[in-house]
């Protein structure tokens, strides 16, 4: 059997083809310090009662300090968690970082704010430099923090997980914010 060149020629460029596909706009990874996993299917808080802000002139690559006023009649539980996603062709991503969270809080009372300093840069937490935490320092582009938070105060939260309904008192506050070039 003999080979044909311009034949092989072809069928490695229909492959190439083939193997690319149509992609008119992919979702660019390579200058992310993380995997963006997909489009996020996270439920986000939208109502009035609860407001998270960017305080302006805090903003850099590492860190960020946001204000949460509580504008409900009611308390409201404020832990360390909270989750980051890009704006990637339109649409919210989440972002593959693995965050260690303490699991303190504090009461926020009817009408009350409070300031929030976020540190999302992370660090090793072992001496070996094995395992990373946190989302590094963040290029340039558009983020969403979301913050959790849970309707009532930390003893209200306890009797939610005993039976099993702390899933409906949990919101994830959002707030949009820019990292610039």
């Amino acid at each position: 059997m003999t080979e044909h060149p311009i034949i092989n020629i072809v069928i490695w460029i229909l492959v190439w083809l083939l193997n690319t596909g149509n992609q008119a706009d992919p979702i660019e990874t390579s200058v992310y310090p993380w995997e963006i996993i997909g489009e996020s299917n996270i439920s986000v808080y939208e109502g009035n009662s609860y407001e998270l802000s960017c305080i302006e002139g805090t903003l850099s690559p590492s860190e960020g300090s946001f204000l949460l006023k509580n504008q409900s009649d009611g308390f409201l539980n404020v832990g360390r968690s909270y989750l980051i996603e890009i704006k990637q062709n339109g649409q919210w991503c989440e972002i593959d970082a693995e965050i260690d969270i303490l699991l303190d809080g504090f009461d926020l009372a009817p009408g009350e704010e409070c300031r929030i300093d976020i540190s999302w840069k992370g660090g090793y937490t072992d001496q070996k430099r094995e395992n990373w935490v946190g989302y590094g320092e963040l290029p340039a582009g558009e983020y969403r923090i979301l913050k959790s938070v849970v309707k009532g105060t930390w003893e209200e939260f306890r009797e939610y997980v005993q039976n099993g309904v702390e899933d409906q008192y949990t919101y994830m506050i959002p707030c949009v914010f820019t990292i610039e070039p």
